[in-house]
């Protein structure tokens, strides 16, 4: 049966193909010598962003090129959407490129992977993401190589470890770099243990990790976009991860970095020359193109119609202590911010606009300055105007605030025909108001780049280059000098053969110390309470960590941190916070923390050491758990019934923090006042009472810092180094001041003895000088030492020849004359001395007068002190006398302290009226006629002194030298 298909339709319908019939077999084009395209494939990156939205290409490009700065350039391809190609030029660029990733544009991370053979980069698959991962919580004995590749394949695919692991004594944390997959949830922690000892938790930390899910911890997603939230009821949803696997960083400024860029795959690197260019921004008064784009900076708010331009950053509770301020503060947080993306808008009607001012300035809307502007220009235009009676109001200042170009302003109006101050600041630095009244404006400045208050590293570092150029440069104009000693050497005590210059970085910290001191003594004040509750709300400051994005104020803070540690202790009173193993509470300098090992003190407070019912000691319980070294510390401690436990500072007898005493403690820590040799020399040599410039002189010699000519060649400068003297031996120090013949007859003429043979340095020679000779003797051989090296520049310098005779002069007289001087200049007394102080020798009472002599004794063998007191009257005889011996080991102010407490005490039991109480201790005596607080100890007994001193009548306290 024939089809009933129509047999033209089906013909209509068929296409011959002749893409199948015919093809290319390569073999047919031979081995020709024509050019092929070849591309290196193992110096190209292909990546992708963490991200589902489209990348702005050119702006990805410049960003990019600008973090990596590549020596030899790179070209950026973009594949397709979210890929993208990116071929160095050499391998030293993509191998740096590689190790610092992941790389960030807007908050979008990277990932890059190296192509590994000829294949289509669009085909690759990039699902891998290498990071830094801190490790935390490990304990000696885990952290080796080993641990550290098996904690990194736990995590991930273990790629390296940091080389700085196992450098320095200690570490908080170790560092490895770990592959990550992005399919899988991140690794929270991990346990760990030795065979037969107990596990341990390893604390993971990623560094500059991108954005990932607090609930499911998958990279690439936040918890408010978790697909577990369409599974899971909310109220079974759980967060395991959260901001704590976050190690913290610090952000870096964007540049633009067309200068790395290439136009092409195999061009050379382009670079834009003019300013032409300016997309969504306004010129200012002096023509430089601002921005608009406020990315990532703090925003402003404007307050119309009184110039302020001011952070919103600032902190409200200002606002509410300042009333002036709080009306300025409230007006503005009311308002929107004016300043957003894209053209500048001005509210307020009085306020002349941009375009207009360009009129003014003579500078036409569309005129643009580029990078042709004077760079010493630039620098003569001042971003902060302070002003200062003014003696106008406001709008007077405004229309000059507008005629300079300047966006933010401050006033204090004029009062009367007096008064006035002004502060302007332009629009590209920020000014954040801190108190304001008519008579102040107190203004902190944030310039890009710089903190407010600490000076960083690299700072210091430059200033002391500076100092060090100063103290070594001479006086020609030429940039060459002679560096005769470290600054690390120069910044020494004068007592351990430095000159006590202070270490610009170390003395900063010291400073910051006093603010972070004042945290962690005042913790009721609103300044503390705002920095607990923002930066350690569950713990003490001494605990607290610098967290994730902290303020720099705070960070400058932190970096005194482990200075109050080291020099901060808590003071016993009620003993209720004070915990017994963990804070810093017996009295001993070295080391104020308990040492006994006991699981009953775990959690256990001071005040359960104490009787029950009465402020003493519990010596059964202090006998039963404590060693020896912590009993004979606690039993020495005061308790009084009515103290509170208090934070003092232990390196000042006072108690009070100090910027001296804090900055000793970091040379301490630093090994720079550690106990030297020939510290009593340095300490003889400074205490000579002759001229300071003789002092320097012998401090130059005994450090070969004296520019002899022997020294200068060694310093590679070409110059004849026979003795001018003699001409006939080098010139060294030695030779010159001593073993010169012409020095030598200088000695024989001082008539102060035989200078001897040098063995050694000078400096062993001067020691030995001055363990011969002792008081004026010392003083004239430092003087002739002085007198031979002037002499001698005189005659190198001046050709001045001189004789024996002229340095014997010149080495008497100049003594002569500096101590007349010094015995006409007149000596103050201490402010807090009396005019019957220092009597040298014991003198009667006045008639119907009782005195009463304190002093105290310390026994270090035996660990106890001791302190007795005499009462006598008028004719010097004895009336009375009482003394007694404690246990403990006290500093000798504080012993000297109890001797007058307990005199005070006598006096009050036996009734005695007009009482004289005289002691030796200075520290004692100024302590208690000064009014100030004190936490520490000794701060303790003087404040009962002055308890008893109301108490008592006619009761004087003096000081006796004897």
């Amino acid at each position: 049966m024939a089809s009933s298909s129509n047999p033209s339709h089906i013909m209509e319908e068929l296409v011959i193909e002749e893409e199948l019939e015919e093809g290319l077999v390569l073999q047919d084009l031979g081995e020709g010598g024509e050019d092929e395209f070849v591309y290196d494939w193992r110096l190209c990156l292909v990546g992708r962003f963490i991200s589902t939205g489209a990348i702005d290409f050119p702006s990805m490009q410049q960003t990019l090129a600008a973090l990596w700065k590549p020596g030899k350039g790179v070209y950026i391809k973009e594949l397709d959407v979210n890929r993208f190609l990116f071929q160095f030029y050499h391998e030293i660029d993509i191998k740096r490129v590689v190790a610092g990733s992941p790389w960030y544009f807007n908050r979008k991370a990277l990932i890059i992977s190296r192509m590994k053979e000829e294949s289509n980069p669009r085909c690759l698959t990039l699902n891998t993401l290498d990071v830094w991962v801190q490790l935390h919580d490990l304990k000696t004995g885990f952290m080796t190589s080993t641990v550290l590749k098996a904690v990194g394949n736990y995590v991930g695919v273990f790629v390296e470890a940091c080389p700085k692991n196992f450098l320095g004594v200690w570490r908080d944390y170790m560092r490895i770099r770990v592959t990550i997959d992005l399919a899988k949830p991140l690794k929270r922690r991990m346990r760990i243990r030795k065979t037969g000892e107990e596990w341990i938790w390893i604390t993971f930390k990623y560094e500059n990790i991108p954005t990932f899910c607090f609930i499911c911890g998958i990279l690439g997603h936040s918890e408010r976009f978790c697909p577990k939230l369409f599974e899971t009821p909310k109220h079974e949803i759980t967060k395991p991860y959260g901001d704590w696997m976050k190690a913290p960083f610090r952000r870096s400024t964007k540049l633009i970095g067309e200068q790395w860029l290439r136009n092409s795959g195999h061009g050379d690197t382009a670079r834009r020359t003019g300013g032409g260019e300016n997309h969504g921004g306004f010129h200012g008064i002096e023509g430089a193109s601002i921005t608009t784009d406020f990315q990532g900076a703090n925003d402003f708010s404007t307050n119309h119609g009184k110039g302020i331009l001011i952070s919103d950053s600032v902190d409200p509770h200002f606002a509410h202590s300042n009333p002036i301020a709080g009306t300025i503060m409230t007006d503005m947080v009311n308002k929107a911010p004016v300043i957003k993306k894209g053209p500048i808008l001005v509210e307020n009607k009085k306020r002349r606009t941009i375009d207009e001012m360009d009129q003014v300035n003579g500078l036409g809307s569309n005129t643009e300055l580029g990078p042709e502007t004077d760079d010493d220009n630039d620098q003569k235009r001042p971003n902060f105007i302070f002003l200062c009676e003014t003696l106008c109001k406001k709008a007077k200042v405004e229309r000059f605030k507008h005629a300079i170009g300047f966006e933010g302003m401050i006033t204090a109006e004029v009062q009367g025909r007096s008064g006035g101050i002004a502060f302007l600041w332009r629009f590209q630095e920020e000014a954040f108001l801190q108190s304001y009244d008519h008579n102040h404006i107190d203004m902190v400045i944030k310039v890009q780049g710089w903190p407010e208050f600490r000076l960083t590293a690299e700072t210091s570092k430059e200033m002391k280059r500076i100092m060090c150029k100063f103290w070594w440069q001479s006086n020609t104009k030429k940039d060459k000098s002679i560096h005769w000693m470290s600054w690390e050497r120069m910044c020494k005590p004068k007592s351990h053969g430095g000159l006590g210059f202070r270490s610009l970085y170390d003395f900063n910290v010291a400073l910051l110390g006093k603010q972070a001191w004042r945290l962690l003594s005042y913790p009721n004040s609103l300044v503390s309470q705002i920095y607990k509750a923002r930066y350690f709300p569950n713990c003490s400051f001494l605990a607290a960590e610098i967290g994730g994005n902290p303020s720099f104020i705070w960070r400058s803070m932190m970096e005194a941190l482990p200075l109050i540690k080291k020099g901060a202790a808590l003071r016993v009173g009620s003993g209720s916070t004070i915990d017994i193993l963990q804070d810093p509470w017996l009295p001993d300098e070295e080391d104020p923390f308990v040492h006994t090992v006991s699981e009953s003190l775990k959690g256990k407070f001071v005040s359960q050491l104490m009787q029950v019912g009465n402020r003493q000691w519990d010596l059964e319980i202090l006998q039963d758990i404590f060693i020896d070294r912590d009993i004979n510390l606690i039993v020495t401690i005061p308790l009084h019934i009515e103290d509170t436990d208090a934070w003092y500072w232990r390196n000042e007898k006072l108690g009070h923090y100090s910027v001296m005493s804090a900055y000793k403690v970091l040379q301490d820590i630093q090994g720079q006042t550690g106990t030297t040799a020939n510290s009593g020399f340095w300490r003889k040599l400074w205490n000579l009472k002759v001229p300071p410039k003789v002092k320097n002189f012998l401090w130059q010699a005994s450090t070969d810092c004296l520019p002899t000519k022997t020294q200068l060649r060694i310093k590679h400068v070409p110059i004849d180094d026979k003795c001018p003297f003699c001409l006939a031996d080098r010139e060294t120090i030695n030779h010159v001041l001593v073993l010169c013949p012409f020095s030598q007859a200088c000695w024989a003429g001082l008539n102060v003895g035989d200078p001897g043979s040098m063995q050694g340095s000078f400096a062993d020679w001067l020691l030995q000088m001055f363990e011969k000779w002792s008081g004026h003797d010392r003083y004239l051989i430092s003087m002739l030492c002085w007198s031979l090296w002037k002499s001698r520049n005189s005659l190198v310098w001046n050709q001045k020849s001189v004789e024996v005779a002229d340095v014997l002069v010149l080495t008497r007289t100049t003594l002569n004359q500096w101590n007349y001087a010094q015995d006409r200049q007149f000596d103050p007394s201490f402010g807090l001395m009396n005019s019957e102080d220092g009597n040298e020798h014991w003198q009667v009472p006045k008639e119907n007068m009782i005195k009463i002599n304190t002093d105290a004794a310390i026994f270090e063998s035996t660990t106890r002190y001791s302190y007795s007191c005499v009462a006598r009257n008028h004719a010097g005889r004895m009336v009375e006398a009482r003394a007694s011996c404690r246990q403990g080991a006290v500093k000798p102010e504080i012993a000297e302290a109890v001797g007058i407490l307990e005199a005070l005490s006598w006096i009050k039991q036996q009734g005695w009226r007009d009482v004289e109480v005289e002691s030796d201790c200075l520290v004692a005596i100024q302590s208690i006629r000064s009014s100030s607080t004190m936490n520490s100890y000794f701060g303790r007994v003087v404040s009962k002194c002055k308890d008893l001193l109301i108490e008592l009548k006619h009761k004087f306290i003096s000081k006796k030298v004897c």
